[in-house]
């Protein structure tokens, strides 16, 4: 759940926005001002761009979660050596870990590690670790950065509101920083994982970055039960747009 003075963005058209003819087989790619937006299924340790990002566990242990072990399998274990030395105690849950890419193909890689769904503001740190990771991007003046599906695993995160989510993100991180160097964003998904790839195909497809900030004002919390999400918010039923009433 984001704050109360946080920026929503709901599904409609805008003029910023545009969508190349990719297919979801092929991923899918759109600009928003000047930023490039994209989702592709691959290995997000053989990616060449400026910033990897990496979720793993608070004490930095590289080989914990699938995606972070063959990051570090990839990169060497010079850099799990840098992380034990720079973040000798880990790091807190939603802060950055920053490090040198190892035999990775980028210049700087990001690790965090984030909470499950559910739990205290668990979508507004996800959030926040993506705005800190584009923040850290700029600090080094660099342009492109790749995400995995972060928070859809382990974190167990609906797929649709991890995807949501970082579009949210992202979109109001180049709304707030107008002199951003921020060129290109990569949504990297494990071939395997096909329903994650489609969450943020469709997030990026449909999810229109106008501001919407009425709608989150106005709810309270949201959390998830036998895979059912939950919102609670203050509002009246009858303008409510949904299939059933009570």
């Amino acid at each position: 759940m984001s704050d109360s003075s946080s920026t929503v963005y709901s599904v409609s058209s805008d003029s910023d926005l545009s969508t190349d003819e990719d297919t979801e087989e092929n991923g899918v790619s759109r600009d928003y001002k000047s930023v490039n937006i994209s989702v592709k299924e691959g290995a997000l340790e053989k990616e060449e761009v400026d910033v990897i990002v990496n979720s793993t566990s608070d004490k930095l242990k590289l080989r914990h979660g699938r995606g972070s072990r063959a990051l570090l399998e990839a990169a060497g274990n010079g850099l799990q050596t840098e992380c034990d030395q720079k973040y000798p105690t880990g790091i807190t849950k939603g802060d950055v870990a920053v490090t040198g890419p190892g035999n990775l193909r980028c210049k700087s890689a990001c690790h965090g590690c984030l909470k499950k769904y559910g739990s205290n503001d668990a979508e507004k740190i996800h959030m926040e670790f993506i705005s800190k990771c584009l923040k850290e991007l700029d600090s080094q003046k660099l342009s492109s950065i790749a995400f995995p599906g972060l928070t859809t695993g382990f974190h167990k995160f609906p797929k649709n509101v991890a995807s949501i989510n970082a579009c949210r993100a992202i979109a109001q991180y180049i709304d707030d920083n107008p002199n951003t160097s921020l060129k290109e964003v990569r949504f990297v998904i494990h071939p395997e994982d096909k329903e994650t790839f489609k969450a943020f195909c469709d997030a990026v497809q449909t999810w229109d970055l106008s501001p919407n900030t009425e709608i989150e004002r106005k709810v309270l919390c949201r959390f998830l039960i036998n895979q059912i999400t939950v919102l609670i918010k203050v509002d009246k039923i009858e303008e409510e747009e949904v299939g059933f009433k009570t």
